[in-house]
Order: structure tokens, then sequence, then C-alpha cells
């Protein structure tokens, strides 16, 4: 009886599923459990009903996961593109551009301001301007001009600075003026203007330094 038990459960089991059905427990007239999907009349007062799905679930759809859209690759920077030219304010004395200059001595630096001067050829700083910052002599010179000659001596600076330019060991005259007029302390010539590139805006009253990479 046990065989055939277990022969009917498996049987239950094994049948191909198909949609909803009832189910029916009960023991025949041998005592033998059933479970069948049909229920004789004469065992309709004793038996047990079940209902289920008889169907094997579907498996469910896998839902595509949305595609990772893929970031644009990040530039690297950029360097910053330095521009070729600087300015540097002038003031305007009797129509002449009087410009700041520092002077950088052994022993110290100072500010200066002089005159662009296109008919000078050597760089001048009048003697009674000269800033004690260890500026040493190298040698001596008579300088000749339209109100006479003087004799002129020249010094070594460390450093003259002048916009954004930057002169190392530069040999610069110095002479006792005339007259020594404190708006301005010498005189910048064509030893240094002729090095480099500027254009001279009156209105704005710039000097605009060009090609200085």
């Amino acid at each position: 009886m046990m065989k055939i038990f277990i022969l009917t459960i498996l049987v239950l089991f094994a049948w191909p599923q198909a949609g909803w059905a009832e189910y029916y427990k009960y023991r025949d007239a041998d005592g033998v459990l059933r479970f069948s999907d049909t229920l004789p009349e004469e065992y309709a007062d004793q038996a047990e009903v079940y209902q289920g799905s008889t169907t094997a679930p579907l498996p469910e759809k896998s839902v595509p996961k949305p595609a990772r859209l893929a970031r644009p690759p990040v530039p690297p920077p950029q360097p910053r593109v330095q521009p070729d030219w600087e300015e540097t304010k002038f003031t305007l004395l009797v129509n002449r551009i009087v410009l700041p200059v520092e002077i950088v001595g052994t022993r110290g630096r100072a500010k200066v301001n002089l005159i662009m001067d296109t008919g000078a050829q050597k760089t001048f700083l009048w003697r009674p301007a000269i800033p004690p910052i260890g500026l040493p002599k190298v040698g001596r010179i008579r300088a000749s001009g339209i109100t006479g000659s003087k004799y002129a001596s020249f010094v070594r600076v460390a450093k003259l600075n002048i916009g954004p330019y930057s002169l190392r060991k530069a040999v610069v005259a110095t002479m006792n003026p005339g007259r020594y007029n404190a708006h301005y302390d010498g005189l910048l010539g064509m030893d240094f203007l002729m090095k480099v590139k500027y254009e001279i805006d009156f209105k704005r009253q710039v000097i605009i330094w060009k090609g200085i990479h």
C-alpha cells in the first residue's frame, strides 16, 4: 500500500501542468489514501478539495539595465597663455616722459624717476639723486653736450628694473647737472631703449612694452 501511495504522489507531481485545477484527497474502499483530479461519487462525502496552479511559473523577464552613458574624456588643462606685452604708467613733465625705475645695488635698492631721452647715448643718473645703496665706480669719461662738456663717472648696478625688463650688471653714467630738478633723477638713454620694443600711448599715459616673452 505504501508503494501505491508513493506512486500516486509521483504521478500527481509528474502530471503535465496546465492551468488551475481541483485535487481530491480521499481513502478508497481498501483504505488507500489517494490524490486525484477526479472523484468517484461514493467518496464525495469524505474527500478534501484542494485548488492550485498546475502550470510551472514562467521565468521573469529580465529587464535590461539601462546602459551607462560613457563620460566624455576630460580634456587636459591648457596652459595659460601669457601675453607678450606689458604696460608701465608714466607721467608727463613739460611733454617729456618720466618713467619709474628701480636700481639694485650691493647694499639695497631704490626707486628713481628717469626721463626717456632718445638723444642720450647712455643712461645717466644725477649724482645728488644717487641713493647710498652700494654702486661701485668702474670708470670715468668726459661727456659733451650742447651746454658744454663735463666729467662723468660710471657705476655698476647689480640690477636695473624697467617695466618688465631686468638688466643685470648694467653700467650707468653719473654726473652733476647744471641745475638739479627734483622731479626727475636722470636720463634713460639709447643704451637701453634701442634694445627693446615699445609703443607710447599718450592718451592713457602708458608705455606698452612688446615682445617680452
